[in-house]
């Protein structure tokens, strides 16, 4: 082949015809005309087919998800928390798994300069923390102590996805001169979005910097035209967002507001809902009904009369003819279906069916244990959001200002400095913890640990809920006490009958 047949071919490899291509191995289908081109993922997600065609393939960014579906969302939740009775018992469940009956416990951690726990600090800012924690000091109203507060939080997050709180300072705050403020989340509103100079922005109602940082929230007036939509920029509180406390939980990047936990099973919950109530409805129907009287001489452009189903009822359709009801309610297929769906609607809100649906047959040890670990598990992820987000929050507020203005007083009277502010930040808080179904068979696994040098008992303590240095303080304080009694302060075990007790070791010697 020469120079000029070479080019020709190189031109020509575009051009060939459909049986050369298939005859390199290409299939070639020429789609008909008319006919739309559907694209096939190569995932089976991706897949564009006719029975994809419902499945949305359009990504919206979170942040504008929210703005668009927050409010019905919100007020969906709202009225399944008041009404139905699956919704209600998460909120119910949430509130005594996260806050608990003792919202989130104060454990201070602070040692001196050769490491060990200082005793005096430690005492002056629990005891004081204590006093706070009061209704009359804690909230603005004067009625909700810090472990209500805590319930509250959780409560508003179960509806609406998040928690908000102002911190209030001065002497119209409390006695205390420090005092939380619950607020609405509705307030913020979620369609105040808007670009503003130097690179900051406002978005869902939360102003931001340059880097991304909150700086400020915009409270809508509780008095203003809001429900009209009238409202302004005039309309807002500017609020700065050291002054804020906002508790919520980040599922995806870039989202600045909480969405309800119900939102993934507010559909289910609604249908199943109204299926409940038909089926009872239906059910006290056909209890009530015995059967039917018609007559045959009756005019039959009577209008239709609709009559309320009471015990023992005959339904009069025109015919003196009597005949059986037949209704058979409920159905026992339906049991089954109910489960069902209720086994869904736990799975999206991340608990077992068996707590909420109050249904504890067919459960063994192992399987409600197990049931129990994993739920637990996702409850004290959520209790870590709620102390990183609010507990701290309002500790180191409250810190801050009690020693800034002498609230907080050592054993001798005297005001801890407020210029070791660091230093008494160092606490931590705790939240519930439970007790098990079998308790003697944990202790015995612990007792087994320790002895393996794998656990400690420090950690052991923590598990129960409890703060080790305040435990053996506490124990150390008893043994004292009981002995300046002429108490044996030595634990037995129960059932033990051999112990080695000082009294008889002293015998034993003496012998």
């Amino acid at each position: 082949m020469n120079f000029f047949q070479n080019i020709k071919s190189v031109f020509n490899r575009g051009n060939d015809s459909p049986k050369k291509r298939r005859s390199r191995g290409q299939k070639f289908h020429a789609p008909k005309r008319g006919a739309p081109v559907l694209a096939r993922g190569y995932f089976a997600a991706a897949d564009n087919g006719r029975f994809s065609k419902t499945w949305s393939a359009s990504h919206l960014p979170i942040d504008r998800a929210i703005t668009q579906d927050w409010e019905t969302i919100s007020a969906r939740a709202q009225e399944a928390v008041l009404n139905n009775a699956h919704a209600a018992s998460f909120a119910k469940m949430a509130r005594d798994n996260i806050a608990g009956p003792n919202g989130f416990i104060l454990q201070p951690q602070i040692t001196d300069e050769n490491g060990k726990p200082d005793k005096a600090a430690n005492t002056a800012i629990f005891d004081a923390w204590e006093k706070w924690c009061s209704p009359q000091n804690a909230s603005v109203s004067g009625r909700d102590s810090f472990a209500e507060l805590c319930a509250l939080a959780v409560s508003s997050w179960t509806v609406y996805g998040e928690a908000v709180f102002l911190i209030r300072r001065g002497a119209n705050a409390s006695p205390w001169g420090f005092a939380i403020q619950s607020i609405d989340p509705r307030r913020i509103w979620i369609g105040l979005n808007t670009e503003l100079r130097d690179g900051r922005f406002i978005k869902n109602g939360i102003e931001f910097d340059e880097l991304g940082r909150p700086v400020a929230y915009h409270f809508r007036k509780p008095l203003s035209q809001v429900e009209s939509g009238t409202f302004t920029f005039s309309d807002f509180d500017r609020v700065p967002a050291a002054d804020v406390v906002h508790v919520f939980r980040r599922d995806l990047p870039g989202q600045v507001r909480g969405i309800s936990p119900l939102s993934t099973v507010l559909s289910d919950i609604h249908h199943a809902d109204n299926l409940d109530r038909s089926m009872l409805i239906r059910a006290n129907v056909a209890s009530n009904t015995l059967g039917f009287v018609s007559n045959a001489d009756a005019n039959p452009e009577s209008a239709f009369t609709e009559r309320d189903s009471e015990a023992g009822m005959l339904i009069d359709l025109g015919n003196k003819e009597f005949m059986q009801s037949g209704i058979d309610y409920p159905d026992s297929s339906y049991d089954v279906f109910q489960k069902a769906i209720l086994r869904r609607i736990a799975s999206g809100l991340g608990v077992s069916y068996n707590n909420l649906a109050s249904d504890l047959t067919a459960v063994n040890f192992s399987s409600i244990r197990q049931g129990l670990l994993n739920e637990r598990a996702a409850w004290e992820g959520l209790q870590m959001t709620f102390i990183s987000q609010f507990a701290v929050p309002v500790f180191r507020a409250w810190l801050e200002w009690s020693l800034l203005s002498g609230k907080i007083l050592s054993a001798n009277g005297n005001a801890l400095p407020a210029a070791k502010l660091e230093k008494f930040s160092s606490v931590k808080f705790v939240g519930r913890r439970w007790t098990w179904i079998d308790p003697v068979s944990d202790m015995t696994a612990a007792e087994k640990a320790l002895a393996m040098k794998i656990k400690s008992r420090s950690k052991i303590i923590r598990e129960l809920g409890g703060d080790p240095w305040t435990e053996w303080s506490e124990i150390s304080e008893e043994n004292a006490e009981m002995e300046a009694l002429g108490l044996d302060a030595q634990f037995v075990p129960a059932g033990a009958t051999n112990v080695n007790t000082p009294a008889k070791a002293e015998e034993k010697a003496e012998g």
